[in-house]
């Protein structure tokens, strides 16, 4: 067993062909590490996001139309569709809905979603090498993304990104804070991480591996008496153990290998011809 001390040497009495379980975990590891994370990408957002506004906005202009700028009606709090607070209704009734500022959030909004909408930005920074897998949900067409920089994450980063859009405009102060979070909270993330699939992927990626066989020659000595037996040492005794219990054991294993090195064989031909 591993850690004991063997009583005496242990020699291997032919060629014997073994599962080498160590070099098959790390490149099972391996193959998954190589599997990028999915990201599911929604692009009807933006379309919802123009509908949603757009209505608002329409309804809101009607239900305050003949009355004061700054008056904020039980009417025109219910004709806005979207969830807003009371300042940024104020401010926006105060412009009178107008097509301007209803403009501009329309443009943030798209500007915004056109390069993605995070819920964390912390977990897609640790992708920034080697990328992500983008995953459209509408069309299920796939494609590897590696510019990440300006992604922006929901909540305050978000606000800051249409502050920004908004700035220059009508809406100034407290009235473009309060606008920018009305918007920031609106536009929801449309670039979501999918570790379901990603897992999926890459326990499937694992999987496919085929176990790592090693051959020890006739006559190699496997462990010397009075040497501490490590795991692999333990792995190959039960190996010359198994050979000479069932002398056919290691034509079988050796069979596995000859298809194995076939089957590459007949790959690499064929790669070869295309």
């Amino acid at each position: 067993k591993p850690g004991e001390v063997s009583p005496r040497d242990v020699i291997a009495p032919r060629d014997l062909i073994v599962p080498d379980r160590a070099a098959t975990d790390r490149r099972r590891v391996e193959a998954a590490s190589d599997v990028l994370p999915v990201y599911d990408w929604d692009a009807a957002a933006p379309e919802r996001l123009v509908a949603e506004l757009q209505t608002s906005f329409r309804k809101a202009r009607s239900a305050a139309s003949g009355r004061r700028k700054s008056a904020l009606s039980p009417a025109v709090r219910d004709a806005f569709d979207l969830p807003i607070g009371d300042e940024a209704l104020s401010a926006l009734a105060q412009n009178q809905f107008s097509q301007d500022i209803e403009s501009r959030l329309l443009q943030a909004g798209a500007d915004l979603y056109r390069t993605g909408v995070v819920d964390n930005r912390d977990l897609l920074e640790q992708n920034r090498e080697k990328g992500v897998q983008v995953r459209d949900v509408r069309t299920a067409r796939e494609f590897r993304r590696k510019d990440l920089e300006d992604v922006v994450e929901y909540g305050s980063q978000t606000k800051n990104a249409v502050a920004r859009h908004l700035e220059g405009g009508p809406l100034q102060g407290r009235a473009l804070t309060e606008v920018s979070a009305f918007l920031a909270a609106a536009l929801r993330p449309n670039l979501t991480y999918d570790a379901t699939e990603t897992a999926r992927r890459r326990e499937e990626a694992s999987r496919s591996v085929e176990t790592v066989l090693t051959k020890i020659p006739r006559g190699k000595i496997i462990v010397r008496k009075g040497d501490e037996i490590s795991p692999r040492a333990a792995e190959w005794i039960a190996a010359v153990r198994a050979s000479a219990a069932d002398p056919s054991s290691w034509v079988k294993v050796t069979g596995i290998l000859i298809l194995q090195s076939l089957a590459a064989a007949a790959f690499w031909v064929d790669s070869r011809r295309q």
